[in-house]
């Protein structure tokens, strides 16, 4: 086969995994793109800082005697292009007289690309979305509506683009109800013919995936905060080393806590503390809900977890700080495939680009081009090793996944051991707390 015409070939195969990539992404399609100059990327080593809405705090009265004017706080979240995959296959002579081995290849590319991509995007959801439904038994229409409730009463984006993705199970739970509803018409006749769920609920865009991450079960359950716990956002600190000041990441922060005995808390748990009800971003307002945290680290007894409790000022998403001796509850007590969801733009894909292989030299060459709908590069390398009479093929894709506010997105967890956590948050009073909108009355 001449040079030229094996380029040829190959070319049309990359034409191929290029256009068959975006049908098979269903969660990178419904999250938010971003594509950073590769100059800027190559000088800040694939890092960068992406800036946050600026929040401001409504006083009382117009007199601001003696009151010092708000300063503007302009937050950045850091994001990063830190995941990179290769797909590499060698056709010997034999093979490649067959142009269905290319075929079979090209297409086994596509699709591990498009899986990788979305694999990723939904373990960052799972592992830090902070929002969280529990129930105790299987998933059902409330925990659904659950989910887009606690978003409505947080002020994140009512009427904005969100999406829900159903694990399999769970798809599957909700296509039973609808499908042992009497009257088989409209929504109830599509789940019992084709099991399938209808496109809109609970005010999200809703998705049938094969895979929406893993949170495992925990059995920590006698652990209080060790100290209080509230934290001030602050936009730049000094840097570590040398002058001036850098930002500062304000995604999570830092508790103290105490273990009197069983198993410690571990990075994905989602939790409550006592006393600590979510408020309304915006607004102010305490909700009937116990703020819901997720642990991302822990070293002894210190936890890093998302998001910060903050209890003041205009970044407040918390009725009070959390209390020395309070008590934390955790929420995944079993192992569960969770269903996602989120705001659109609160998670975020890296795209990252393949410029420099132009300034490469060696006996590889290149293709690079972007899918159609996601706009997501692929580059493909191929060389002929000579002595042993085998074309290399190298499929190659560069990109990152962040979780920009962990406020925005979340995790529906059914079939765990305790009730609900939604109920048991409004079947107790809520403080004023700090900065708070007064008494929350019980609900009957």
């Amino acid at each position: 086969m001449a040079g030229n015409d094996l380029t040829k070939t190959l070319e049309v195969y990359f034409d191929q995994t290029v256009q068959g990539f975006d049908p098979s992404v269903v969660l990178a399609q419904q999250a938010n793109q971003y594509s950073p100059k590769a100059v800027d990327m190559s000088r800040a080593n694939n890092q960068f800082w992406r800036p946050q809405p600026v929040m401001l705090q409504m006083e009382d009265g117009w007199d601001t005697t003696g009151k010092n004017p708000q300063q503007l706080q302009k937050l950045n979240v850091p994001a990063s292009i830190n995941k990179s995959g290769n797909i590499e296959i060698a056709l010997n002579l034999q093979e490649m007289q067959d142009p269905t081995n290319m075929q079979a290849a090209t297409e086994a590319a596509q699709l591990q690309i498009a899986s990788t991509i979305d694999l990723s995007v939904a373990d960052t959801v799972a592992k830090s979305g902070s929002l969280v439904v529990t129930g105790a038994g299987a998933m059902n229409w409330k925990l659904a509506n659950t989910a887009g409730t606690i978003m409505n009463e947080q002020g994140v984006g009512l009427g904005a683009e969100r999406s829900f993705f159903f694990s399999p199970q769970h798809y599957n739970d909700l296509t039973d109800i609808l499908g042992a509803k009497g009257s088989h018409s409209g929504d109830v006749k599509t789940a019992w013919d084709e099991a399938r769920l209808p496109t809109n609920v609970a005010g999200f865009k809703t998705f049938q995936t094969d895979y929406s991450g893993f949170v495992a079960g925990s059995a920590a359950n006698a652990i209080t905060l060790a100290a209080d716990v509230s934290y001030t956002p602050a936009a730049m600190k000094s840097a570590t080393m040398g002058d001036g000041e850098v930002p500062v990441d304000n995604r999570s922060a830092t508790m103290s806590v105490t273990v009197a005995s069983g198993d410690p808390l571990k990075a994905g748990d989602a939790f409550t503390i006592a006393g600590v009800y979510a408020v309304h971003h915006i607004k102010k307002n305490v909700t009937k809900r116990l703020k819901t945290f997720r642990v991302i680290d822990v070293n002894g007894t210190t936890v890093e977890y998302s998001p910060p409790l903050i209890s003041t000022g205009p970044y407040q998403n918390v009725s009070a700080k959390g209390a020395s001796g309070a008590a934390i509850t955790v929420l995944n007590t079993v192992d569960e495939s969770p269903s996602i969801f989120w705001r659109k733009n609160s998670i975020e894909i890296v795209k990252g680009n393949f410029d420099g292989l132009q300034g490469m030299a060696g006996g590889a060459r290149f293709m690079k081009a972007t899918t159609k709908k996601l706009g997501f590069p692929i580059a493909m390398l191929y060389w002929l090793d000579g002595k042993g009479v085998v074309y290399s093929v190298k499929w190659l894709v560069f990109f990152g996944v962040n979780n920009l506010n962990s406020e925005m997105n979340g995790v529906v967890l059914p079939n765990q051991t305790k009730a609900t956590q939604a109920v048991q948050a409004i079947q107790q009073p809520a403080p004023a707390g700090e900065g708070g909108s007064g008494e929350v009355k019980k609900e009957k």
